[in-house]
């Protein structure tokens, strides 16, 4: 086990929509998140780390599956952005996805109806927790923990930059 920072971990689950494509949808709903702490899911001075995953269209025929990890601290005002490397889908596993997304999803205009690793997993003949390393050769659990450490780095110096500030 790996030891970044002192800290509680709290996980919140949300259910927008199964696999978002885009980022920029992925952060608004990571962004969300920090909204529990208005209902008192969390506490307000709660550091809260968020990860989803996403996917992307990089060119015509290749998609990339990434997890975004985002640090917030309301305290000490810093929000703070990670990422995993990248894991590539094929364009048949994301025809998949579009013909499994029904015409009348009311959220098809942010992703697909279904979560890309039960389709990853079918394919490859995995449980959905090990398509990233069937495909890759890197576990998902390597692949945040890099994430995480980076994220973990960034917090670690804006905290100090932040007292040497004061």
């Amino acid at each position: 086990m790996v030891i970044f920072l002192k800290f509680w971990v709290v996980f919140i689950v949300s259910s927008f929509v199964s696999n978002p494509v885009a980022y920029i949808f992925n952060i608004n709903r990571l962004l969300l998140r920090y909204y529990f702490r208005k209902c008192g899911s969390v506490q307000k001075d709660t550091v809260v780390v968020s990860v989803e995953n996403f996917l992307y269209e990089a060119s015509e025929n290749l998609w990339l599956d990434f997890s975004c990890l985002v640090l917030s601290d309301p305290l000490r005002k810093i929000q703070l952005q990670s990422y995993s490397q990248p894991t590539n889908v094929t364009p048949e596993q994301i025809q998949i996805l579009k013909d499994s997304t029904p015409s009348d999803y009311p959220k098809q205009w942010s992703g697909f109806a279904v979560p890309i690793g039960g389709v990853m997993a079918k394919e490859l003949q995995v449980s959905p927790e090990l398509w990233q390393e069937a495909v890759s050769g890197i576990s998902r659990r390597r692949l945040l923990t890099l994430a995480g450490e980076g994220l973990a780095g960034m917090y670690k110096r804006e905290i100090k930059l932040k007292v040497e500030v004061i």
